[in-house]
């Protein structure tokens, strides 16, 4: 019995600190941001984030002005695929703002690298919510 009880209390002190209680997230109190978004705009308790929806043609036609406009880019999950596509690897090394690529299990490979479509790269563990990149202008030889 006296085995038992330190062992039984031990997993109650687990239990309980496994719990799923709410966690108590910080929120954002910075600069008023204005991010782009391709892809469904994500639901935020911040006030001072403003999403604004832009396109692939946007990304593709007006990185100076996006670089000026905008703090950040996202793209999202259901469009990593087409995000992968060779036309867009030169707005990605052209863009002044760092761009995100959520919920992308092949971190920024296939994006800025050409020849590389989506499904072919192997995921890469572990995996993270958000993949950010920001080129600047340093190439490897």
């Amino acid at each position: 019995m006296k085995k038992i009880l330190p062992l039984l209390f031990g997993m109650l002190i687990l239990l309980v600190g496994c719990s799923n209680k709410e966690k108590n997230y910080n929120v954002y109190t910075g600069k008023d941001l204005k991010i782009g978004v391709i892809g469904t705009i994500p639901a935020i308790r911040e006030e001072n984030i403003i999403f604004q929806k832009i396109t692939f043609e946007d990304l593709k036609n007006n990185t100076e002005y996006l670089s000026k406009e905008l703090d950040a880019i996202m793209i999202m999950k259901e469009f990593l695929s087409e995000a992968a596509d060779d036309q867009y690897v030169l707005s990605y090394k052209t863009l002044k703002v760092p761009i995100f690529f959520m919920q992308s299990t092949k971190a920024h490979v296939p994006f800025v690298n050409e020849g590389v479509q989506y499904d072919e790269v192997i995921d890469i563990q572990p995996s993270s919510y958000a993949t950010g990149f920001l080129y600047l202008g340093t190439e490897r030889i």
